[in-house]
């Protein structure tokens, strides 16, 4: 096989790649659509909101205690990766994932995902289970910076891979 170098131009076009949706249908009334292909950043930020909601919606007396870490985990997946127009406000955002829940979307919307872009997931998840079990109970700006430290690592190892 033969390869290019890469340069600025191939970059925006795998870049591009990123950007691309696909349209997956619910049922004979409703479709979305999904980014299937995670980005480093999109991913960071999607990890970002998964462990700082439930910090802030403790803050704010928000009960979470009936959302599992896996639930909770998919539904920010599709809150990023979705073209779900999902709120911003921490409570709206708690109340939508139960709609979404009850309507039984969430899950078809989640295996419609490659596997690829999902295994991208559980190795970061993976990762920063195994440091915030060193962490304990640390405040949410170092877990932040684990988040940013991780994803980093990943995004070091996929060029490894790719240099050979």
């Amino acid at each position: 096989m033969t390869s290019k170098k890469l340069n600025v131009s191939g970059v925006k076009t795998l870049s591009r790649n990123i950007d691309k949706k696909q349209k997956v249908q619910l049922n004979d009334e409703y479709h979305v659509y999904i980014y299937p292909n995670f980005g480093l950043i999109k991913l960071q930020k999607m990890f970002e909101n998964f462990l700082k909601v439930p910090l802030e919606a403790q803050e704010k007396g928000i009960d979470m205690s009936k959302i599992s870490s896996v639930d909770w985990l998919s539904f920010n997946i599709v809150k990023e990766f979705c073209d779900l127009d999902i709120p911003k406000d921490i409570k709206k955002q708690i109340e939508f994932y139960y709609e979404l829940m009850n309507i039984d979307f969430l899950y078809p919307i989640i295996n419609e995902f490659p596997k690829e872009s999902l295994e991208k997931v559980n190795t970061v998840a993976g990762r920063l289970q195994a440091v915030f079990d060193k962490l304990g109970n640390a405040k949410a700006d170092e877990f932040e910076q684990v988040i940013i430290d991780t994803v980093a690592e990943l995004e070091d190892e996929k060029e490894d891979e790719l240099n050979g």
